[in-house]
């Protein structure tokens, strides 16, 4: 069994803290990707010390109107880091204080004024304060140096135009609202490679929309395309720094859905779960791949793990969404991807992983409800397919299925053959999964765990198949 390594060390040894998004000051509402960012990458540093939890409230809906100290408390931390920003061209002015929640006392304060250039020294110096000074209380200031040492920021980059350009993209990522949102993040983070061209942080978030943007693709050969991209430029980011978490990610979930190499990525994952235990979106991505296979403890323990650091972040809730749906807690499914909904209204697949677990409660109306408000065709056809067939609406699914083999063709083989079991007809439904695999169909992943295909768990060609899926 794959160890999970980061609850090696007991909790009481971990100081609690939040970084809340700093505040814009600049004047300008089209600047606010980046103080968000800047407070983001502090976060990133700062999970990387072993003696800090990290949380991050990651949506800004869920703390609009909301006191700093009410959400700390309902993250159930005991610090505070907050600050604001204020730039233009040539200068950049951030302020900082720590706060302890129980007291309201202001542990430290700093005003930075210094040139543009210098944003990324005044990132490591507030990082590397902040942990000493919380550290140095609980386990003296030998061990919080220690400590602190751990925390350097690496696969980054000292050009200003390719710092933005990363903030930008990552603000985008983290829209998560489709295509639209995906390709212009992509076009960031290539920006942010052509001001750099050494910067590895943005050569992996370039292979993570590379794939995302495959992963939707209604052509075949396009999604190869774009996975065979997306692995040369996590392989990248690697060369340049063996060390990053995020090129680890990339390339393991690049080699898994793109080629359905299990075995190839799982060195990957390892690697990225041991070079970054306390970042919440790392970790969401090492439980969602224990998820595909047989450790789906393992995927529950660390997604828990993921949701007590981050519970206010849409992608890690609809993640858990997924996770409860192959564990077939049903009821779990739709609160987490509710929550993750409120969250963020245009999150992709939330409603369709909703419908999921209502056809398996037997309510498919409210399946066919959901479909209809799945942003992204191929989901919402899917469940359309299926639910009107449940409610004896053959025109209805027979339509959706025409159309999702219309509009995706061989890039929906999974889906198609999700319809097919449903329906009963298991031997076209099997067939179509061998095509599937045959082209390196992503949604194969979902296989081994996926409800929509237990009508076909008793057939020996299905078991053959899912054997094939873990090498």
């Amino acid at each position: 069994a794959w160890q999970f390594g980061m609850f090696a060390s007991p909790a009481s040894a971990a100081i609690s803290m939040v970084v809340l998004p700093f505040a814009n000051q600049t004047g300008d509402p089209e600047k606010k990707y980046f103080s968000d960012g800047l407070a983001r990458e502090l976060r990133t540093v700062l999970s990387q010390n072993p003696r800090l939890k990290v949380s991050a409230p990651t949506s800004s809906n869920a703390i609009a109107g909301e006191d700093d100290f009410a959400i700390g408390r309902q993250l159930g931390v005991g610090h505070i880091l907050r600050g604001s920003v204020q730039r233009d061209t040539e200068r950049v002015r951030v302020t900082t204080e720590l706060v302890a929640i129980e007291d309201g006392l202001v542990r430290w304060a700093e005003t930075y004024d210094r040139a543009l250039e210098d944003v990324f020294a005044v990132q490591s110096e507030i990082a590397q304060t902040v942990a000493l000074e919380l550290v140095a209380e609980v386990a003296g200031a030998s061990e919080a140096q220690r400590a602190a040492d751990t925390q350097q920021q690496i696969g980054g980059t000292s050009n200003v135009a390719a710092y933005e350009a990363f903030l930008r993209g990552h603000a985008l990522y983290d829209l998560s609202t489709g295509s639209e949102s995906d390709r212009a993040a992509l076009a960031q983070f290539d920006a942010a490679i052509a001001a750099d061209p050494d910067y590895a942080a943005a050569h992996a978030m370039r292979s993570t929309m590379l794939a995302t943007i495959a992963g939707a693709a209604n052509d075949v050969e396009e999604a190869r395309r774009l996975y065979a991209q997306a692995i040369t430029a996590a392989e990248r980011a690697i060369a340049i720094e063996p060390d990053l978490a995020r090129g680890h990610l990339a390339l393991g979930l690049a080699l898994n859905y793109g080629q359905l190499k299990r075995a190839k990525a799982i060195p990957h994952y390892r690697a990225a779960e041991r070079l970054a235990p306390g970042d919440a979106d790392i970790l969401r991505g090492v439980a969602t791949f224990h998820s595909y296979g047989t450790e789906q403890a393992l995927a529950a323990q660390m997604i828990a793990r993921v949701l007590e650091l981050d519970p206010l972040n849409a992608r890690a809730l609809n993640a858990a969404g997924y996770i409860a749906l192959f564990a077939r807690d049903y009821p779990l499914v739709i609160t987490r991807m509710r929550r993750a909904l409120a969250l963020n209204p245009g999150i992709v697949s939330a409603r369709f992983g909703i419908a999921n677990a209502l056809l398996m409660m037997g309510d498919a109306a409210g399946a066919l409800a959901e479909a209809a408000q799945e942003p992204v065709p191929i989901f919402a056809l899917t469940a359309k397919a299926i639910a009107a067939d449940r409610l004896g609406d053959a025109a209805a699914a027979n339509a959706a299925f025409a159309a999702l083999i219309d509009q995706y063709g061989d890039a929906g083989l999974y889906q198609q053959a999700q319809v097919l079991a449903q329906r009963g007809d298991l031997g076209e439904a099997i067939t179509r999964l061998q095509q599937a695999y045959a082209v390196s169909d992503p949604g194969m992943l979902f296989a081994p765990n996926d409800p929509l295909l237990d009508p076909l768990r008793g057939e020996a060609s299905f078991k053959d198949l899912l054997s094939r899926l873990g090498s």
